[in-house]
């Protein structure tokens, strides 16, 4: 969610994927990013509700986690992403967001 407002309706799945990125290369570097770099993946995107999913390859999940969690500004607006739940699968984890 944004700090300073609500949601950012410009925001685009591949503008949160960049923000992404670039934040994994701030914390592991470009071998950080390389190891990534086309892994990542917006699976869905709500704005109003500030929710996605997103998939990360399986062996970078704890490095993943730590890079979304120091993302502190996307799209030019500061915001506070929080990681609710880590699974196996794609529809574990859109079982989770209908709770």
């Amino acid at each position: 969610h944004y700090l300073d407002s609500g949601p950012d309706l410009q925001l685009t799945s591949e503008t949160l994927q960049n923000a992404i990125y670039n934040s994994i290369e701030e914390n592991y570097g470009e071998f950080g990013l390389g190891h990534v770099l086309g892994r990542v993946k917006i699976i869905y995107l709500a704005l109003l509700s500030g929710t996605a999913l997103i998939r990360v390859p399986a062996d970078f999940e704890k490095q993943s986690r730590v890079s979304l969690s120091s993302l502190v500004v996307v799209n030019s607006k500061r915001c506070v992403l929080n990681v609710i739940h880590v699974g196996g699968t794609i529809r574990s984890c859109q079982k989770q967001l209908v709770k």
